[in-house]
């Protein structure tokens, strides 16, 4: 539904802003009043040609817009998606500036188009009956969609312009994949080959904390076994032990307590400080046998850090994220796998072209039968009205490849008199 109309400097009009309500509507006035001048405004923003001198003296251009309200037109919506336009709030508005030299723009929902594409969504929207203006049913789509109609065909035509749509973008993805298969192959003979590299390195690549640790152990081992063993022999094996000097220490306390009974809890304290002690010794022992000299597994954890290492700065990671990079990248082959699938691609751009031809063949075998039909219908209506010898021809002409619309182009063909051959309806009408 038309909902509004702005027309600024067409003619002789300044600034008109007029809004449309649901239901009829009617535009009154004298003759030179300007009805008109809003009719023709109307068809610029719609696609007609525009003729020298319409931008009003003194203005640098003409600009006019028409807002329709779209909600319900799926066969629009499809239209104006397929070409790229944006209609997500049901609102449509075409608008057109011509310049006082003679340029003009086409624009729709505020996007620049082509003024063909124009003309093309107003076809969909509404039509223009005026006194030089051409009736919809001139136009071939509009043919196509009587007979349609009249052979109750209107849901077979929109099942074959889905699965038109729906062959074709079964083919795109097709062509898309071969098109772009060498790159995905370079991609995924680099990913093998960092899957590999990141598998050689195997349960290890997600131990780097371990790892680290242990190397830094290794390093330091002789180290850490003189200096464990130092603690061990200051702690209870010198002569001036720790150990040693805390027994001493606890029987003098023990004595002392047996006078005077107050200093039970300090002995406690020495005591237990002694249990401690020993068994830190005790600790300090074991780890000290634990420690033992392997240049060889220190040698192998080089190795291996020095992989790790490496392959982080190849893949610009941190080492210990490396368990994840390979999960990614397999993920990703496994994407490359199911999309490089061309023989998938292929069967599926079959199965889509066989669904398109045989809804089309339904809708060819109705339209034939209702074109002749149809064609006896008009021909005897023309010659009740007295049009003797005028007739309705039907034709339908194969189309070069498959269309959205189906396999045929639907022309009406009318003669008016007798001896006069049928011509397409826009020439003799």
């Amino acid at each position: 539904m038309l909902s509004h109309l702005s027309i600024h400097n067409y003619l002789l009009v300044e600034s008109v802003e007029l809004d449309f309500a649901p239901g009829l509507t009617v535009l009154t006035g004298e003759t030179g009043a300007g009805k008109s001048i809003l009719v023709d405004a109307l068809a610029l923003a719609l696609g007609d040609r525009a003729e020298g001198g319409v931008v009003r003296q003194g203005a640098a251009r003409a600009e006019i817009a028409a807002e329709f309200v779209i909600d319900g037109l799926q066969e629009l919506a499809r239209w104006l998606d397929d070409a790229g336009f944006s209609a997500d709030d049901g609102t449509l508005i075409l608008r057109r500036v011509i310049e006082a030299g003679g340029r003009s723009r086409a624009f729709i929902n505020g996007s620049a188009a082509p003024l063909a594409q124009l003309k093309e969504a107003a076809e969909f929207l509404l039509d223009i009956h005026g006194q030089h203006a051409h009736h919809a049913l001139l136009r071939a789509s509009t043919q196509r969609e009587v007979l349609d109609a009249y052979a109750g065909a209107q849901q077979t035509a929109a099942t074959v312009s889905l699965a038109w749509h729906a062959w074709q973008g079964a083919r795109q993805r097709r062509l898309d994949a071969e098109s772009s298969g060498q790159a995905r192959q370079i991609e995924r003979e680099g990913l093998q080959l960092a899957v590999e590299e990141l598998r050689a390195l195997g349960d290890d690549l997600a131990r780097w904390d371990d790892i680290q640790t242990e190397h830094a152990r290794l390093s330091h081992v002789t180290t850490l076994i003189e200096g464990s063993q130092a603690l061990i022999a200051g702690l209870d094996e010198d002569e001036s032990a720790v150990s040693s000097q805390l027994g001493d220490m606890s029987a003098r306390l023990d004595a002392m307590q047996a006078v005077d009974d107050s200093l039970k809890d300090v002995a406690t304290l020495l005591h237990s400080a002694s249990a401690d002690l020993a068994e830190a010794v005790h600790a300090l022992r074991r780890y000290s046998d634990s420690l033992n000299l392997d240049p060889e597994r220190l040698n192998e954890l080089d190795r291996l850090l020095s992989d790790m290492h490496r392959l982080a700065r190849k893949h610009r990671v941190q080492p210990d994220a490396l368990a994840s990079l390979l999960e990614t990248f397999q993920t990703r082959q496994a994407e490359l796998a199911a999309s490089d699938d061309l023989d998938a691609l292929q069967a599926s751009e079959v199965a889509a072209m066989a669904h398109y031809q045989q809804a089309a063949m339904q809708l060819s075998a109705q339209r034939s039968k209702a074109a002749m039909a149809l064609s006896k219908q008009v021909t005897a209506a023309m010659h009740e009205l007295a049009l003797a010898g005028g007739r309705l021809d039907i034709q339908l002409q194969p189309v070069s490849e498959p269309r959205a619309h189906g396999l045929e182009d639907v022309g009406f063909l009318v003669a008016s008199h007798t001896g006069l051959p049928p011509g397409p309806l826009a020439k003799v009408a």
